[in-house]
């Protein structure tokens, strides 16, 4: 990010599932703060094999509960698509859902919209699981199991046009997503991002692999920065972030939950470290990143560290972070979420951010796990670190909270953001309505709808102030879905009581207060030529609502027969008893009131249609002697200017005269809204919609109760227009989804083809463990000298990377039998020696001299040299001497070679 181009993006809305059944970020915070570890044994559903557990570090590990049941139906994928769809994908279509209603969106609403999606995810396993159990690839494995779908599904299902990449940096995955979306809404490419990352441990390759490197710790916990730190634990873990530019968010009074105020990125490229250790890069990018933050060493409070939990890794990051901090006046606080968790890899960024951000949030600062006494590795008398080991109170400054949040990737990638606590302003809250308000629930079924229902009978507001805001939440953040459920309450006694009645009731009974539509109806209003002017609750309406007030007005001076009138002049007359005297007035009065109720109706965020009786005598049983001319000027008066508002009204508003009802009201199911009780309409027998027919008049004193009506309708509402101005965005519980089990069948593992069984074994990792003398018998070995210099853990982690190019065990077909020992290597640096064996129904002479030339080559940083370039060669070079092939080498019996110096250094 160019320090000229960046502004601040704010964070305005999050969403998770991680260890320990945290779906919510609010469950996450209590997780923390209390200093919860959620790390548990594998669950028997993963895997069983004894082979696996035999050769890995550690049973403990953090996953995700119920990762086999989705809701497909809700994102409208079909049943069979949904069985090959990677659960990493359906967890990111979940939690985005939720990141968005977290933000107070309307998801339906960012149907076009130019938001972008940037999603870290790293490895993609389910189809590899289904093949396991025999399940065939179909149609949609491809595209179910493609990581670069992972963040296209996301803007296909919600329809967002902004930019849609996946980002595999590894552990730095989700952090170098939320930089790049931050990019990209300060390049314009998008007005709004989402921000993810996911990790799934679906085989036990990964385990097996790093157990073999020495990586996972084999107590199972993260003792980020700890003297007995042993390594890092696996885990799982999905997040989400809304971000938006924060001037936008500002502007639009969207909820704001932190500020990113800049970042960066980088690579340790050819250094001499290991490709995710590189110090000097790692110094580099959090200098960056505090550069174009406009921030210096002294502002930041708390370092989210990556503290992975590995000794050499946790050692390194205080290196590094002492070389950046050293010159600071005050303690620099750090932690390691991974210490709670463990590390979600390409889900890792998430949980550092939302932890940032709910300590931020809760001016606390919560307990770093497992660590106990210091590393000793790291001169913590001569560092400003200090490792917040137990919760505390977020240091008091005078300044915005700001921390540092750093990741890497085993791919060399470096990350850096900084979040800072927003302390701007609020514009003043409008007044609150008056009761009753209008509670609004949706979901996309029944079963979705139940368990919403029970989500917020659960998240009830307390105290009746908070009462009006939570109403009109669940009206403002919240899509309306076809199945949907409203009540009218007037205080919070009320809502607990109903929500609890209602929750008391069997599931049959409930139903009867849902109803669902397939569609949104056309509504039309419909304008009666019948005496059916209700003065008082027109009075009231006229006080109350501008809106209404101004329409009136309007149609007074549009009416040449009481242009000369007032409101209240024709309120007076019309208050009296009906004669054929003020008969007149009684008609422009009703026509006056008809028309100012419907342009309130579309004030408040309806769409409405008209409709007229233009067959019907204007008022005809109740004249007599009166002249007909009068009113049937009258009536062509009101029709003009009926035709001139819908002419500068919406382009889709039509004037439907009665004949025409038939023929174009029944393309969809219509509600007609008239001033006439108990009017009824001819339906044509030829549609198969439906008409239903609201009288208004016993509506007029509380229009709350017509918005419930029409909503339980299907109508879609415009509640922006109903309420004004957005409010502050009160944090409700989402939509709720209604999952099912979506998973390869298990039962068919048993009968899979013996081939595909065995391309799914699982190879064994390497063993340092010498094979038995006899087991030896006849086989091909060298023994090299190595010097005292020779860096024994480097050399443990390249042989193990041997086992990749040249599989250690040849698999047996049988399930019973022992797999055989292809290949042997080790060390004794006591003795200065490095043994290499080559068992011979694997190889003879020449491979191994092509197994010492790769380790070698790995060893001292030099490229791989071609296989057909040395297995024709008689004298192969072993930097700096040589060793000369003999035909001997081949049949060696118990012989061990002479003992060749090879002085291996890096």
């Amino acid at each position: 990010m160019n320090r000229k181009q960046y502004s601040p993006v704010a964070i305005t809305g999050m969403a998770c599932r991680f260890p320990d059944n945290i779906k919510m970020p609010e469950e996450l915070w209590n997780s923390l703060n209390v200093g919860h570890d959620p790390v548990d044994t594998i669950p028997t559903g993963r895997w069983t094999s004894q082979a696996v557990k035999n050769n890995i570090a550690t049973d403990q590990g953090g996953f995700i509960d119920d990762i086999e049941y989705f809701d497909a139906g809700f994102f409208d994928i079909s049943p069979s698509e949904a069985l090959e769809l990677e659960p990493q994908q359906r967890l990111l279509l979940e939690v985005s859902h939720e990141a968005f209603e977290n933000a107070g969106i309307r998801v339906k609403d960012l149907m076009g919209s130019k938001t972008g999606v940037y999603i870290g995810i790293s490895a993609s396993e389910y189809m590899a699981v289904g093949k396991q159990l025999g399940h065939e690839i179909g149609p949609f494995s491809a595209f179910g199991s493609a990581m670069s779908t992972a963040a296209g599904r996301i803007s296909y299902c919600f329809g967002l046009e902004g930019p849609a990449l996946a980002i595999d940096s590894a552990c730095a995955s989700s952090l170098a997503a939320v930089l790049q979306a931050a990019s990209a809404l300060n390049n314009h490419e998008c007005d709004l991002a989402l921000a993810g990352g996911v990790s799934l441990i679906l085989t036990p390759d990964g385990y097996i692999s790093f157990s073999a490197l020495n990586m996972i710790s084999p107590s199972g916990r993260c003792r980020s920065f700890s003297a007995d730190a042993d390594g890092y634990v696996p885990s799982e873990g999905c997040g989400a972030i809304v971000l938006k530019r924060l001037d936008d968010a500002v502007k639009d009074n969207d909820p704001i939950l932190a500020v990113l105020k800049g970042g960066a990125l980088n690579n340790g490229g050819r250094s001499e470290y290991s490709p995710g250790g590189a110090p000097q890069a790692q110094v580099d990018v959090i200098r960056q990143a505090l550069s174009v933050s406009n921030l210096n060493y002294d502002d930041i409070d708390f370092l989210e560290t990556h503290g992975s939990g590995s000794p050499q890794g946790d050692i390194q990051e205080g290196a590094v972070l002492n070389d950046v901090f050293s010159q600071r006046h005050s303690p620099l606080l750090i932690g390691s979420v991974k210490s709670n968790l463990g590390n979600m890899e390409a889900a890792a960024g998430m949980a550092s951010i939302m932890k940032v951000i709910l300590c931020i949030r809760h001016q606390q600062l919560v307990p770093n796990l497992h660590f106990s006494t210091p590393a000793d590795k790291i001169d913590w008398n001569m560092t400003p670190l200090q490792v917040v080991s137990e919760a505390r109170d977020w240091p008091v400054t005078g300044r915005p909270k700001t921390a540092g949040i750093s990741g890497r990737g085993i791919n060399g990638t470096n990350a850096h953001l900084i979040l800072q606590e927003w302390t701007g302003s609020r514009p003043r809250q409008a007044i609150a309505p008056s009761p009753p308000y209008l509670v609004t629930l949706a979901a996309k079924s029944i079963s979705g709808l139940e368990n919403t229902l029970r989500s917020f009978t659960a998240n009830l507001p307390t105290t009746d102030s908070a009462l009006a805001a939570w109403c009109e939440a669940t009206n403002f953040q919240r899509s309306a879905y076809p199945v949907r459920f409203a009540s009218l309450v007037s205080n919070v006694e009320q809502l607990h009581r109903d929500f609890t009645r209602l929750n008391s009731l069997t599931p049959e009974a409930r139903q009867n207060h849902y109803q669902t539509s397939a569609c949104s109806p056309q509504i039309f209003f419909h304008f009666s030529f019948q005496p059916t002017a209700p003065a008082a609750e027109s009075k009231a309406l006229y006080d109350s609502y501008s809106d209404y007030r101004d329409a009136f007005k309007y149609v007074i001076s549009g009416l040449s027969v009481i242009r000369h009138m007032t409101f209240s002049q024709l309120y007076s007359v019309v208050n009296k008893v009906t004669t054929p005297e003020n008969l007149l007035s009684l008609a422009a009065f009703s026509l006056c009131h008809q028309f100012s109720l419907a342009s309130l109706l579309q004030t408040k965020g309806l769409a409405l249609d008209y409709l007229t009786d233009e067959k019907q005598p204007l008022f005809k049983k109740e004249r007599s002697n009166t002249d007909d001319v009068i009113f049937r000027t009258l009536r062509d008066e009101f029709i003009q200017l009926l035709s001139l508002s819908v002419k500068n009204g919406p382009a889709e508003q039509e004037l439907v005269a009665g004949a025409e009802m038939k023929l174009k009201a029944f393309d969809r199911p219509a509600i007609v809204l008239s001033s006439e009780l108990n009017k009824t309409f001819d339906v044509d027998k030829k549609s198969l919609s439906q008409i239903t027919v609201i009288a208004l008049l016993p509506l007029l004193n509380n229009l709350t109760e017509l918005w419930s009506l029409l909503f339980m309708a299907g109508v879609n509402i415009d509640w922006q227009l109903y309420h004004g101005n957005k409010s502050d965005t009160v944090l409700l519980p989402t939509t709720a989804f209604a999952r099912s089990h979506i998973w390869f069948d298990k039962s068919k593992a048993s009968t899979a083809s013996k081939s595909i069984a065995k391309e799914n074994q699982y190879p064994l990792c390497y063993t340092g463990q010498r094979p038995a003398a006899d087991e030896m018998r006849g086989w091909c070995h060298v023994t090299f000298r190595i010097l005292k210099e020779f860096d024994t853990q480097k050399a443990s982690l390249l042989i193990t990377a041997l086992t990749i190019r040249y599989p250690q065990y040849q698999l047996s077909d049988s399930d019973n039998a022992v797999n055989s020992l292809n290949w042997w290597m080790d060390y004794d640096l006591a003795e200065e020696k490095l043994l290499l064996a080559v068992n011979p129904s694997f190889g003879d002479e020449s491979t191994l001299i092509t197994l010492f030339q790769t380790f070698h080559a790995l060893y001292t940083g030099k490229s791989l040299p071609q296989t057909d370039q040395w297995m024709d060669t008689d004298e192969i070079t072993l930097y700096p001497l040589q060793l000369t092939r003999e035909p001997s080498l081949r049949s060696s019996d118990n012989k061990q070679f002479a003992s060749v110096g090879v002085p291996l250094q890096a």
